[in-house]
């Protein structure tokens, strides 16, 4: 029998937060057999606790790192294991990290099937890779930075179990400090892209199109289909993804996920946030910053073109990184002198703000803007 879950994590130079990771997805997967991929305490997997009594608490390591004290509500959010024992296999694809995120999983997970890449091969084609090794029934696509709570997966598996037009589901996302982190979002709309990236914001007559494309009064403790899923935590049947496809691997990082749950929907499928589940997901943990925009810049163009033809997408991707050009200009000219007159005044705090923001549209305007051309 194959598991009934394999779960894939994409590492790229975080290690710890790795760790943390790996020891909150524990507690469920004590039950899986060894040669199913599950862990067991000889193979240092965290056994089950006696019935009826509490699993242990994940590690809070990583939310301590983000700034939380000691007495955070996080704290207070152990559940007793839910009832159903599921067979889990977890697959570790290290991209080439460099900082012994590799060592770490050999050493201290042992139970953990690791895939090393000699390179840095993108998140999309990393996933892919794991998925090649996968033998679940369902996938479960989890960012190294999240901390899994128990009963999630459970949740999470029981949700695509019960209905087969489910064709993705994802759970309700927290932030460190125990607050719900929005994690469902309609289709990219152009108008929304606009207000978001181009000085039209200013305007405010697509605050309405941006609005929708955020679900801003989305309950986000009910149980809903929606367009698509933040991919920090993204469950797929084995069947769905035979028919739709793996990841685009063009998309080297950044709206892969939409783009799977569109193809999900074009095949007939539902997209299905389900709360009962929660993991918290710490974000930015992976991502450099100093070129996160440029990887952005070059996935959200190719999307636009994916979808609009190649006549519309080029001449939207023209009039969108026209307006993201003038509104990086802007806050550019705008910080730089703001940020310099703010030290001078001894608003420190301020002024650091400001020149981070004046750094970050500097690089756009000299930099990224441009590259984000090469390969997009």
């Amino acid at each position: 029998m194959p598991p009934d879950l394999s779960v894939i994590i994409v590492a790229y130079r975080c290690r710890d937060a790795l760790a943390d990771c790996l020891k909150s997805l524990g507690p469920e997967r004590g039950t899986s057999s060894p040669e199913r991929g599950g862990a067991s305490p000889e193979r240092g997997g965290s056994p089950d606790p006696p019935r009826g009594e509490a699993a242990p608490a994940p590690t809070e390591s990583a939310l301590t790192a983000a700034g939380q004290v000691e007495d955070s509500p996080w704290r207070e959010t152990r559940r007793a294991r839910s009832d159903v024992r599921l067979a889990v296999e977890i697959i570790v694809v290290d991209n080439a990290s460099g900082d012994g995120t590799a060592e770490l999983v050999r050493e201290r997970f042992p139970a953990v099937r690791l895939i090393a890449n000699e390179s840095n091969r993108g998140f999309a084609a990393a996933n892919n890779q794991g998925l090649a090794a996968a033998t679940g029934r369902h996938v479960l696509f989890l960012n190294p930075d999240t901390i899994v709570h128990p009963g999630a997966l459970a949740a999470m598996v029981a949700a695509l179990d019960a209905d087969e037009t489910i064709g993705a589901c994802g759970p309700q996302l927290l932030n460190a400090d125990g607050s719900i982190q929005p994690s469902a979002r309609r289709f990219p709309d152009y108008g929304a892209l606009l207000h978001q990236y181009t000085p039209l914001r200013l305007l405010r007559f697509l605050r309405g199109a941006y609005r929708r494309y955020k679900m801003a009064d989305f309950d986000f403790a009910t149980a809903a289909d929606v367009d698509s899923l933040m991919g920090a935590a993204l469950a797929v049947p084995r069947r769905v993804l035979e028919e739709v496809g793996t990841f685009d691997e063009r998309f080297f990082v950044y709206l892969e996920e939409v783009d799977l749950c569109r193809r999900i929907w074009a095949a007939g499928c539902r997209v299905r946030f389900e709360p009962a589940g929660r993991i918290t997901h710490l974000g930015g943990v992976s991502a450099a910053s100093a070129t996160a925009s440029l990887y952005f810049c070059r996935s959200l163009f190719r999307y636009i073109r994916k979808y609009h033809g190649p006549v519309s997408g080029v001449t939207r991707v023209f009039l969108l990184r026209l307006g993201m050009f003038l509104r990086e200009g802007m806050l550019l000219v705008a910080n730089l002198p703001a940020a310099g007159a703010l030290a001078l005044v001894g608003r420190q705090a301020r002024a650091r703000r400001r020149m981070a923001g004046a750094r970050s549209a500097a690089r756009f305007v000299f930099r990224d803007g441009w590259l984000s051309f090469l390969r997009a």
